[in-house]
């Protein structure tokens, strides 16, 4: 499972105890449509980029010593705010997706990637530099947003926070990265804990896991709901700009590895709940375009055949990433069907699995 796995590989990395690539294609979003200036600045709203119908990155039999021909580090411009990273499957099987959310104060960043089993931290940062990648997208980004003078605004103007969807290895793999020799973040950046207590107390969640917070990265506006039941420090992050959400490993195409069944019951019943507020005037709170998780583990086609086997090293074809608000009503609907007891076996959908 990938608990088993990704926990193993961190645990040797951290007790430790090589491709490199920081180059990358990307994807141009649509033209600028309009401008809103708010508290914290100027923010372009425009439309976004479609994402592809298939990633890159989902490994091939060309794959040696964790590289093949793709970069290991996938990036997508879904706009000029909005950034979806994707590691090469050759260099770690679990190719996690990795988010970057721009406001004009901070950049919202969700996980570190995932290190392959048997690698140090050398080794690890040689093949999978994250923090200069991710560096390298906001001095692009600084550059691209200017000063009201036109002078290129510094980077000590932008304050990174360095978040997960949940503490799985898989996720924080790159934690250390931007942290110094001591275990201090770097400058002008926030890496949040890994345990509940710590990401509640930084993003202001009173009640876990029952009360949702927005979160103000400066004229962007993220919300975040705990969804326990994968992980214990699961959240959900719903993105006001783009009407993203953000599902991590508790929703994706692929499957579901459940780590507390009655927690994931509730905790994705609150999801479909939150998704589903609504004001006085009856305007959804949180209309969802797409729900986006962190792996693919399946082929266009839908049913059990669809699925990949975990591990998989090469996934083609594959499927798209998105999953829609359709799929969150569905997850919640079939996690009651199946009852207070924890299923005996994995459960097979058209676009996931529930796997407890």
């Amino acid at each position: 499972m990938r608990i088993g796995a990704s926990s193993i590989a961190l645990c040797a990395l951290l007790v430790a105890c090589s491709q490199g690539s920081d180059d990358s294609s990307a994807a141009q979003a649509g033209a600028d449509t309009t401008n809103a200036t708010s508290s914290g600045g100027t923010v372009t709203t425009e439309e976004d980029a479609p994402l592809p119908a298939e990633w890159p990155n989902h490994g091939s039999s060309s794959c040696q010593n964790h590289q093949n021909s793709d970069p290991t580090i996938y990036k997508f411009q879904l706009n000029s705010d909005t950034f979806i990273l994707r590691e090469n499957k050759c260099f770690n099987f679990e190719a996690n997706f990795i988010y970057l959310l721009f406001g004009h104060d901070k950049v919202l960043m969700m996980d570190t990637g995932s290190v392959p089993q048997g690698f140090t931290k050398t080794m690890f940062t040689a093949g999978f530099p994250i923090h200069d990648f991710v560096e390298g997208v906001i001095a692009d980004w600084l550059h691209a947003h200017p000063n009201a003078d036109g002078t290129v605004r510094t980077r000590d103007t932008m304050q990174l926070i360095v978040s997960h969807t949940h503490s799985h290895g898989d996720h924080v793999s790159g934690d250390y990265q931007f942290k110094d020799a001591s275990g201090h973040a770097l400058p002008n950046t926030q890496v949040v804990g890994l345990r509940p207590t710590a990401v509640a107390t930084f993003f202001g969640l009173q009640n876990w896991p029952n009360q949702s917070n927005a979160y103000d990265l400066g004229g962007r506006i993220v919300e975040i709901l705990p969804i326990p039941g994968h992980e214990s420090s699961h959240i959900a992050y719903y993105d006001h700009r783009t009407q993203n959400i953000f599902t991590g490993d508790t929703l994706y195409p692929g499957h579901i590895f459940i780590q507390d069944w009655s927690a994931f019951r509730a905790s994705t019943t609150r999801l479909a709940n939150w998704v589903n507020e609504k004001d006085a005037s009856g305007n959804l709170l949180r209309p969802v375009k797409q729900a986006l998780g962190c792996h693919i583990e399946k082929k266009p086609t839908a049913g059990e055949a669809s699925f990949y086997a975990y591990p998989s090293w090469i996934q083609d074809p594959e499927r798209k990433l998105e999953l829609s608000p359709d799929h969150i009503a569905f997850e919640a609907q079939q996690a009651q069907t199946l009852g207070p007891n924890v299923p005996s076996d994995e459960q097979f959908f058209d676009d996931f699995s529930i796997d407890p």
